[in-house]
């Protein structure tokens, strides 16, 4: 795969050496749309045991599914994160940040907080890939917040379109694609990955990845791509259909830039951080594209 950075803005990409950390994350009967099992304060200790995964920020994660819930008041304890002109919220990270504990929402953008929280003042933080961070504070008496939570809504940071040079390709033809990166937001954006190239494609067909991927190439040098308000990159790469068992048919064709550095999970090629990496292709624009 041939790739051209077509035009450059205001901003720069960097290549230099820098750190990311992994997430630990355990699937425990959570799908797609289903949020995290709450975790009751007082018997924490015991449920993280059992959990036993832990990423190096201490993040602990269980599931649970919403249906579930049966324990009275426990609306109190709801609130959501929403993507901001998305109408899928699926795994957004919530973070309580003074108990190191992690959330994922549902499809709906719902969490739900863990059970008898002490008395005092808390802070939570939603955060997802291409999206600005958003965080609410709230107070809690008698182990239920004072006052429904308020919404969190999470503006984008990074906005992707990407384009096809024709709509139809056979075995041993190339395509042409271009992926357009912008930064809508009035903040500059830094997107960064531990390897290259940061480029990465897919083709989706019946609800799941079936050529490529959304993950970072295997090359060990870490890449950065600043983009300041308003800038807009324009990269294209040349694919070339060399796998005789793709099925013909209509495909929806993904493409974007990886940025594993702040995100880790959500560009890991681990089976269990599947629904991470997938929840991305319902979020995401695509062109349909036909394979002969």
């Amino acid at each position: 795969m041939t790739i051209r950075l077509v035009e450059m803005a205001a901003g720069k990409v960097n290549y230099a050496a820098s750190a990311t950390g992994f997430f630990c994350d355990v699937a425990m009967g959570y799908g797609r749309d289903m949020t995290m099992r709450w975790l009751g304060i007082g018997v924490l200790a015991t449920l993280l045991l059992i959990a036993g995964c832990s990423d190096e920020f201490g993040n602990r994660l269980s599931g649970f599914d919403t249906d579930e819930l049966t324990d009275e008041g426990a609306v109190e304890l709801n609130g959501r994160a929403l993507l901001q002109d998305q109408d899928n919220h699926s795994y957004i990270r919530v973070k309580l940040a003074d108990l190191s504990i992690s959330m994922l929402t549902n499809s709906d953008g719902e969490y739900q907080l863990p059970t008898e929280l002490s008395e005092g003042e808390w802070k939570l933080e939603a955060s997802y890939p291409y999206y600005h961070s958003a965080s609410l504070n709230f107070e809690t008496d008698e182990g239920r917040p004072t006052k429904p939570l308020s919404d969190m809504v999470l503006e984008p940071s990074v906005h992707f379109s990407v384009s096809t040079n024709k709509s139809t390709i056979a075995l041993g033809e190339s395509m042409t694609v271009t992926l357009t990166v912008s930064n809508p937001s009035t903040h500059e954006v830094t997107l960064s990955s531990t390897t290259t190239p940061m480029e990465a494609f897919a083709l989706w067909k019946d609800g799941k990845v079936a050529y490529g991927g959304l993950y970072p190439g295997d090359t060990d040098i870490p890449m950065e791509l600043e983009l300041l308000p308003g800038d807009t990159r324009y990269i294209e790469f040349d694919w070339t259909l060399d796998d005789p068992s793709l099925p013909s048919g209509e495909y929806r064709l993904f493409a974007a830039l990886t940025s594993n550095v702040t995100h880790p999970e959500y560009f890991d090629t681990s089976p269990e951080l599947t629904d991470f990496n997938w929840s991305l292709y319902r979020k995401l624009e695509s062109v349909t594209i036909t394979v002969r």
